[in-house]
């Protein structure tokens, strides 16, 4: 069987099918720390749904990760079984690529953040905030004018000493068709989800060596229609960080059932006394994208 291997989010992984969003490397000389994943048959008869659509428990064979009709995971330490439900891979892909590889990730002892990142000059830029308020157009955007992206949905961080590093995760951006428009974004290709808006996949060049990024700074965008300036910064105080990394822990009911919380709040503790956080409030939700990018551009990341 024809293997697959990846290196993502900080992981190698060895797979028996293809996955369009992960950046394919040559075989792993040592798999002994390698994530291995492999289609196959998984009963999940007599486990709950919650909310009728998911089902997230620990069982004797690992840990079971279910969403209905679509797919189905059992997660060990480096071993993920995957039992498609549906034909269409984009769909069942599109959970493999965020909440079980998430499972993943927790269990390893990451500390994973709903947002998207660029990288410049060797620093990481993270950007947080509200779904659909502009993270994975913002990093494309600028993208576009020369900072490399490093990551999109999931910002996989980690310890080393006092500082905190991002790793390179996805090679593919998902946009809302307006973002896709407004940049100018080629060889798209629309991507079924069947919980969200429909978004399209932007598979950018991958200009980054490092497999590790220190993170510089996390900003978070903000809609605030009472707002008199078309667009302004403001810096975030320590406590008030916090509660910004709290709220955009990713997937927090998934966090709360691998028992992560003492883990994310020693990552919140050394985010708030070691990186700059940072605000950006517009005042219109209905706003010029090229507008943003350039007042980030020229405010935030040029200015360093």
């Amino acid at each position: 069987m024809e293997k697959y291997f990846y290196q993502t989010y900080g992981l190698s992984i060895a797979s028996d099918f293809k996955i369009d969003a992960f950046q394919e490397v040559g075989e792993f000389e040592n798999d002994s720390d390698v994530v291995q994943l492999e289609k196959s048959t998984i009963n999940f008869e007599g486990y709950t749904f919650i909310d009728d659509f998911v089902i997230r428990e620990y069982t004797e064979q690992g840990f079971l990760y279910v969403i209905k009709n679509v797919v189905a995971f059992l997660i060990t330490e480096n071993r993920m079984q995957i039992f498609p439900l549906i034909e269409n891979s984009k769909i069942w892909q599109s959970f493999l690529v965020g909440g079980a590889m998430a499972i993943v990730l927790i269990q390893k002892g990451y500390f994973l953040l709903h947002g998207s990142a660029i990288e410049n000059k060797n620093s990481a830029y993270l950007f947080l905030g509200l779904s659909g308020v502009g993270k994975s157009s913002l990093a494309t955007g600028l993208g576009e004018k020369g900072d490399s992206i490093i990551t999109d949905d999931i910002c996989t961080l980690s310890r080393i000493d006092e500082d905190l590093y991002i790793s390179l995760g996805t090679k593919q951006v998902r946009l809302l068709k307006d973002a896709v428009e407004a940049l100018e974004v080629k060889n798209v290709t629309a991507l079924d989800h069947p919980t969200t808006k429909p978004k399209y996949g932007y598979n950018f060049d991958r200009k980054l060596d490092d497999s590790k990024i220190k993170v510089e700074k996390i900003i978070e965008l903000v809609v605030d229609e009472s707002m008199e300036e078309e667009i302004m910064v403001e810096k975030i105080v320590s406590f008030e960080s916090i509660e910004l990394l709290k709220a955009n822990v990713y997937k927090q009911d998934l966090a709360r059932t691998l028992k992560a919380d003492s883990q994310n709040f020693q990552f919140m503790m050394i985010s708030a006394n070691t990186i700059e956080c940072l605000r950006i409030k517009r005042r219109d939700s209905d706003y010029d994208l090229n507008t943003l990018v350039d007042f980030v551009k020229e405010n935030i990341i040029d200015c360093d």
